[in-house]
This record gives structure tokens, C-alpha cells and sequence, in this order.
């Protein structure tokens, strides 16, 4: 049972760290989306989002 709770416990500590990003960065929230085709892979997801100027790239580790 230990380890579940620690699971969670990593689970719930980085949704709020991305929580807290996506919150610093209204591009992330309201920008357009743009995949970005060249990078993405099985491993890992990549796109950009721009809004009012601001553009970000995202590259996600989707790996187990």
C-alpha cells in the first residue's frame, strides 16, 4: 500500500507542477496549436502554441 500512496503522491506533485506552468503562460492555454511533425516520434510528443506573440515549444516525454 506504501508505494500507491507514493505513486499518488508523485502523480498529484506533477500535475500541480504543470498546472503551474500552464497557468505562467496564457499560450499554453489559449494558443493555437501547431504539431510540429519533425520532432515528434513514439517516444515523444511536440508541438508549439502562440498567442498575443508569445510562442512556446512543448516537447513532452510520452515513454513509460
Amino acid at each position: 500500500m506504501s508505494s500507491l500512496i507514493e505513486a499518488t503522491s508523485v502523480a498529484e506533485v506533477r500535475d500541480k507542477e504543470a498546472n503551474g506552468v500552464r497557468n505562467r503562460y496564457p499560450a499554453i492555454r489559449k494558443g493555437k496549436t501547431e504539431n510540429l511533425e519533425q520532432y515528434s516520434s513514439d517516444t515523444v510528443a511536440a508541438f508549439s502554441k502562440e498567442y498575443e506573440g508569445e510562442k512556446l515549444y512543448v516537447f513532452i516525454n510520452v515513454s513509460e
